[in-house]
């Protein structure tokens, strides 16, 4: 069983072609990716906001794709935890925290104050913009502690939990 994350994955959202530079098929490439990473006995976390436009064909997407699929819910989010379970997701949590590889994982969709109890906060959120576009209070969170997972910048695939451990990203 491998661990994988993805966040971010907006199906549907075509704004984000002009706000992260999107292709106009990610919701293509990414669900092939899933497709070709994910095996059946996998786990992936999605860090959250899995596509508020159109949630019902997200979801009948989802039910379709490989793996054990946790959420961690996104500010684009808002349906009942009952609703995201009885389409398609095995768990669905505000945060997960997980002991691997020596260290104390938390995840979240935005980072996370950092008060001792995690070494590495994966998070998502803020897409492949600069800093000083991300929101202030946010921002000021961010410390060594946090990795953000940038689904524009890994080829619209999932990762894989080890990688952030080997590259610190």
């Amino acid at each position: 069983m491998r661990l994988w994350l993805i966040t971010d994955t907006h199906f549907r959202d075509k704004a984000l072609g002009e706000h992260c530079g999107r292709p106009p098929d990610f919701d293509k490439r990414i669900i092939a990716a899933w497709r070709r990473c994910v095996q059946p006995t996998d786990t992936i976390i999605h860090l959250g906001d899995i596509g508020m436009h159109d949630p019902a064909w997200a979801h009948e997407q989802l039910r379709t794709l490989p793996g054990k699929k946790i959420l961690t819910l996104g500010n684009h989010d808002k349906h009942s935890w009952t609703w995201y379970m009885s389409n398609g997701w095995d768990t669905v949590c505000e945060t997960m925290s997980l002991n691997r590889y020596g260290q104390r994982w938390l995840f979240s969709h935005k980072p996370q104050p950092d008060l001792g109890y995690f070494d590495i906060n994966v998070h998502g959120h803020f897409h492949n913009n600069p800093p000083e576009r991300w929101e202030t209070e946010l921002r000021e969170r961010v410390t060594a502690k946090h990795r953000l997972l940038v689904l524009e910048n890994v080829g619209y695939q999932p990762t894989l939990l080890h990688h952030l451990l080997r590259k610190g990203e």
